[in-house]
């Protein structure tokens, strides 16, 4: 009965570890090994207990002689294994990454067997992760995660796995995968048993909010680390990172007195805790904050005394290297050039041997303005926001732009330094950050009018998940077409959308709509080419009883019904000529006349026209309006097909991937189909590919990784034309069609729609293969007509 209870004690102490304070499990532990008249093995076990308690509290000193104490105690090979484990688990905690995945590399090879896996080992695989991650090595980190969910799975342990999962959440927000993070963090909520894991459901919340900063949707962010905040309260530990992650949230907004009382607040919270690797992160953000706000002695001040608690938790590990960067900066900000140069030289070295790519980015930002000849900093600061566009790291690319502005980049002087303007501009528009905003657009010397963004809620409404076009990207000419957008929703004045069938019309005029002053009320949607010609007038119009047989009732027209909002007119090369004389009259004064009516009623929408197809040569054709033309044409927002943004291309994939697949688990691509994917045309642009990626989910179910040979037969065959996996007889039949082609393009000197009505094709069917096979049609101008 005596043993049976002190076992229970300990089985407690380590529920205790992941629900209550450590404070008080260290109390309770050390009760134990005084009191509690323990077997060897189980002091040994209470011990090593308590050492990762110290650990996680940042007591590095005592946790070194814990482990030091343990070394003497440990006789049997298991115990050996367990002590390894505990110094993995302390390594990690503590900061030291390489020697934590020396240990868990250890534990994994002795325990490994046939006859099953040891929970121990996979406790050890998730070190591993833990250490891999800080080493930034994320693939690797990733493996060892997913072996650990799987194993969980099995067990049915969901609080571990929802623990497991939020760590994987991590990785691949590091790697750019933030919508497949956040989706991971939601399936970890899901798990999680509830309200008892109040560490698992404030690292979730956190978690969250972190993604939520990357993607620029603040008010979310803080949403989520309120909801943080409620669950931290039972466990002041749990509450250093909710405050020090709000404190980001008003230091990224520009305000700064807000920003010092959260971090004052986990400062406060880390002393009490005797959190010191807690209370060094809280005194490093307060460093910051004083340095942007304009006082770098406050922050060397501060920096001193976080180097002071960053080599005694770490040595010269993460904490270190972190605090000699900010150092440096604010030496550098003093005059003081040889010793901010000496803590980034000793920054950098650190970084490279810790493979953290992240902060050796930032490090290197600092040394090149303070230090790079004249000549070579354009180039290195290119390097720098290339390698932040790499990582997904949109704040700490605007404060590049924004430092470069500062220091003397102009606009004119670099077309890349001017699309990275263009890049930052639409990043700090769309997430609500006023304050860099402003400082952005006075660095650059003039205004832009970069318009914030009505709400996140606004923004979340117009592009559900399943949306053509996402609001993010990696190409620059598709930022364009973003920025192009903006600048349209700032005005009322008719706008005209073109792109491919797939492109994503639909999408981007609802951005127009959305992030204008309009958003509040209805956007109108009405497809020109799908309503009979003898009905559209009144579809748009309206009419009055008894205008027409079948009118029983009166009825208004879509440009009433979204008056104060805009009406969309999709595909209005269809548009009937009558008609476009009635829409031209309606742009001229705003004024509707019902069918039948004898009055007119003044209306307030605005009007955006979308379409596939060359309005100009429609017009060259007699078959659109010149002066109709002239009159949508105010804002020309021209979306880029898929096959000119392919640098967008994998992460589309992912996403369409992961959003249909109903399993909850990432979906893993081979290297040749993606590839495959990268290398193909998309004649249906965007919907093509998220409609294949539909299918592929569905077809990937339980498969750990999607092959080239689970693509659909027709997609098959054109993966072995652009791999040139071809027979005899298609090779000869692709030549003919290409000799038919230009043998109609010849005989209308390169006119298109001649050409493709002798050949029997649409259009954009000529077009397309065209680009397949490299014919310019202006080889074709001005050529003899053959006889």
């Amino acid at each position: 009965m005596v043993r049976s209870r002190q076992q229970l004690a300990i089985a407690r102490l380590s529920e205790q570890i992941k629900c209550e304070s450590y404070r008080d499990a260290l109390r309770r532990a050390r009760r134990l090994v005084r009191w509690g008249n323990l077997l060897p093995s189980e002091q040994f076990e209470v011990i090593c207990l308590e050492t990762e308690i110290l650990a996680r509290l940042g007591d590095a000193s005592s946790a070194a002689a814990n482990l030091s104490n343990l070394r003497h105690r440990a006789s049997s090979p298991r115990e050996h294994i367990r002590l390894r484990f505990v110094e993995g688990l302390t390594a990690v905690t503590t900061g030291s990454a390489r020697n934590a995945s020396s240990a868990a590399v250890d534990v994994i090879q002795r325990l490994n067997s046939d006859t099953g896996v040891d929970p121990l080992s996979v406790a050890a695989r998730n070190v591993l992760g833990v250490a891999l991650y800080r080493m930034g090595r994320y693939r690797w980190a990733r493996s060892a995660f997913e072996d650990c969910a799987a194993f969980y799975r099995l067990k049915r342990d969901h609080a571990a796995l929802a623990e497991v999962l939020i760590n994987i959440s991590l990785v691949v927000k590091n790697s750019g995968r933030i919508d497949l993070a956040l989706d991971m963090i939601d399936e970890a909520t899901r798990l999680l048993p509830g309200p008892g894991y109040g560490r698992a459901w404030t690292a979730a919340f956190v978690t969250r909010a972190i993604c939520l900063l990357r993607l620029g949707r603040i008010d979310a962010a803080l949403a989520s680390l309120l909801q943080a905040r409620q669950v931290a309260r039972v466990q002041r530990v749990f509450t250093i990172a909710v405050s020090n992650n709000l404190g980001h949230v008003y230091r990224m907004r520009g305000a700064y007195p807000v920003a010092v009382e959260f971090y004052s607040e986990a400062l406060q919270c880390a002393r009490t805790e005797g959190a010191v690797r807690s209370e060094c992160l809280a005194m490093e953000f307060l460093a910051e904050t004083a340095y942007e706000s304009g006082s770098p002695g406050e922050a060397v001040r501060l920096l001193d005394e976080a180097l002071a608690l960053a080599e005694r938790v770490s040595g010269a590990a993460d904490l270190a290297m972190e605090v000699l960067r900010r150092r440096g900066e604010a030496h550098l900000a003093l005059g003081h050039q040889a010793e901010g140069r000496a803590d980034l030289e000793r920054a950098m070295r650190m970084c490279k041997a810790r493979g953290e790519r992240r902060e050796g980015i930032l490090t290197e930002r600092a040394f090149h303005f303070a230090f790079a000849p004249a000549a070579e900093l354009p180039s290195k600061i290119r390097g720098v926001l290339e390698s932040l566009r790499d990582i997904d790291d949109r704040f700490e690319y605007v404060r590049t732009v924004c430092f470069a502005l500062e220091r003397g980049f102009r606009l004119e002087d670099h077309e890349w330094f001017h699309d990275a303007y263009v890049a930052a501009a639409h990043y700090v528009s769309t997430s609500g950050l006023a304050f860099w905003r402003k400082r952005l657009e006075q660095a650059a010397g003039y205004r832009t009018a970069l318009t914030p963004k009505q709400s996140a809620a606004a923004n979340d409404k117009l592009t559900p998940s399943d949306a053509p076009v996402p609001t993010t990207s990696r190409s620059l000419r598709y930022l364009r077409t973003l920025e192009a957008t903006r600048v349209a929703a700032r005005s009322s004045e008719p706008a005209l959308v073109l792109g491919e069938t797939g492109t994503g019309k639909e999408v981007i005029s609802r951005l127009v709509h959305g992030w204008s002053t309009r958003s509040a009320k209805p956007l109108i949607a009405v497809n020109c080419g799908a309503i009979p010609e003898n009905l559209i007038e009144s579809e748009i119009f309206g009419h009055t009883r008894g205008a027409f047989t079948g009118a029983s009732k009166e009825r208004m027209g879509l440009f009433e019904a979204a008056s104060g909002g805009s009406v969309l007119l999709d595909e209005i090369g269809d548009l009937p000529m009558q008609m476009q004389v009635k829409l031209l009259r309606f742009l001229d004064n705003y004024e509707v006349r019902r069918i039948g009516a004898h009055t007119t009623r003044r209306v307030d929408v605005r009007v955006i026209a979308a379409t596939n197809r060359d309005l100009r040569q429609l017009v060259a054709d007699g078959r659109f309006r010149s002066d109709l033309f002239f009159r949508l044409n105010v804002f020309r927002i021209e979306i880029p097909a898929l096959r000119e943004r392919r640098e967008d291309i994998p992460d589309l994939v992912y996403h369409y991937l992961h959003d249909g697949a109903h399993s909850g688990l990432p979906i893993q691509v081979a290297d040749d189909l993606m590839q495959w994917f990268q290398n193909f045309d998309w004649p249906g642009n965007i919907r093509e590919l998220r409609n294949l990626c539909r299918y592929l989910s569905a077809h990937a179910w339980g498969k750990p990784q999607i092959q080239v040979a689970d693509l659909p037969e027709d997609f098959l065959n054109r993966a072995a034309l652009a791999t040139g996996e071809v027979t005899e007889f298609e090779r000869e039949n692709t030549e003919l069609q290409r000799e038919q082609i230009e043998r109609a393009l010849h005989q209308t000197g390169g006119t298109i729609i001649a050409a493709a009505r002798l050949l029997h094709l649409g259009r954009n069917s000529l077009s397309r293969k065209m680009r397949e096979f490299g014919i310019d049609r202006e080889d074709f101008k001005n050529t003899p007509t053959p006889r």
